[in-house]
């Protein structure tokens, strides 16, 4: 027996709508809802929220006054829904505010949050917390979001850990929606995990291969979503963030016949996700997941009158080193020799690596000061 949800003649639900919505919306403000507070209440001002695909209307602001507050801590406001409460036309009756006192942010407690759109009986949101001092309500530590969809979908399937980079989902194919590029996350022991997937197999079960900053544990794995939008709530986008560019902002003397002399790139000039160490002796990038980078190299080196080689490369690769660029030439008087170079490499997660230059002179020859940069650019998993 089937039940039609939005057809004429048929019953929608309070369930029915708020598994909708909770797909499309976050809980959170939609319109109004101001935050503000006097000595011993917060109130709320007008207006309307999401909780758990439920749409909360205030039609006018609602305080809350404390009562016995401690010297110190915090106070948080919270809105509840009690599904166990009889419904009513009258006046609604499954909401109200309530409030608690913590020591600190960190000692709040977690929130309860059942799924009321199925067999759960509460839910509840943090609207905001306040400092206490001298037993007053204080300053704002934080406040509810506006609601606005966060592009994750729930999948409603075990998954089950095989190792720190794979899992399975038993007994069904998912491999038109966990394909190569989606967007993956899972909790484990409280912590949200981000991962793209790289590689999707069926054969009795779906096998996922993913990579991520934070690899996956042994034990269960909790709340898993995927998602195929761009750049998804909480989620880092790799072009965006997993980039570095670093330069040589001294001058270095590099020795004559050593393969190959790493270049001190000593100033970050960006490094979102602190990938990049410019401390001495390192001057290395870090592959933060596995993928495709653009490497981009450039360098400026003190020449003489003779014929002497110059290389330079992308050292620290699986494989052997990536030669940049290659030059024999005979220079007739003193001068620079300028190279530029640009290769995309795969790097597995961790991977190390550094700009090397090799010069076959008869001596030591000086890069130019703030004229040798290294550039690491995400590309795609």
């Amino acid at each position: 027996m089937s039940h039609g949800v939005g057809f004429d003649l048929q019953n929608c639900t309070g369930k029915n709508d708020g598994i909708i919505r909770r797909a499309l919306y976050n809980d959170g403000i939609l319109t109004g809802c101001g935050a503000s507070n006097t000595n011993n209440s917060m109130t709320v001002a007008a207006g309307q929220f999401m909780i758990c695909g439920r749409a909360i209307e205030l039609l006018t602001a609602e305080t809350t006054t404390i009562a016995t507050p401690p010297s110190s801590g915090v106070v948080r406001l919270k809105y509840v829904l009690d599904m166990t409460q009889t419904p009513s036309e009258e006046e609604f009756t499954q909401g109200a505010w309530d409030y608690e006192y913590a020591a600190s942010l960190s000692a709040l407690p977690a929130l309860v949050q059942q799924d009321i759109n199925a067999s759960g009986e509460t839910y509840e949101i943090e609207f905001m917390v306040y400092s206490i001092a001298g037993g007053n309500i204080s300053t704002l530590l934080r406040s509810i979001k506006h609601s606005a969809p966060s592009g994750w979908n729930d999948l409603p399937y075990p998954c089950v850990y095989i190792s720190a980079t794979s899992f399975k989902i038993e007994g069904v194919n998912l491999t038109e929606i966990l394909r190569y590029g989606v967007k993956f996350r899972a909790t484990q022991g409280g912590v949200d995990k981000n991962f793209y997937i790289v590689d999707s197999q069926f054969s009795t079960d779906t096998t996922i291969t993913v990579t991520g900053e934070v690899d996956l544990a042994s034990g269960t794995i909790e709340t898993p979503k995927y998602s195929i939008v761009d750049v998804p709530e909480g989620f880092k986008k790799g072009e965006l963030w997993y980039r570095a560019n670093a330069k040589c902002s001294t001058a270095q003397s590099i020795t004559q016949g050593t393969d190959s002399v790493k270049i001190a790139l000593n100033t970050e000039i960006y490094d979102p996700n602190n990938n990049f160490d410019n401390a001495s002796p390192n001057y290395y990038y870090t592959a933060p997941i596995s993928g495709y980078y653009l490497v981009d190299a450039h360098m400026t080196m003190a020449t003489i009158a003779a014929t002497f080689e110059i290389m330079m490369s992308i050292m620290g690769l699986p494989s052997a080193p990536v030669r940049m660029q290659r030059t024999i030439a005979a220079w007739s008087a003193s001068g620079y020799c300028t190279m530029s170079g640009s290769r995309v490499v795969y790097l597995p997660k961790g991977t190390i690596i550094y700009l090397g230059v090799y010069q076959g002179s008869a001596g030591a020859r000086t890069l130019d000061a703030n004229q040798s940069t290294l550039s690491v650019q995400f590309l795609h998993v």
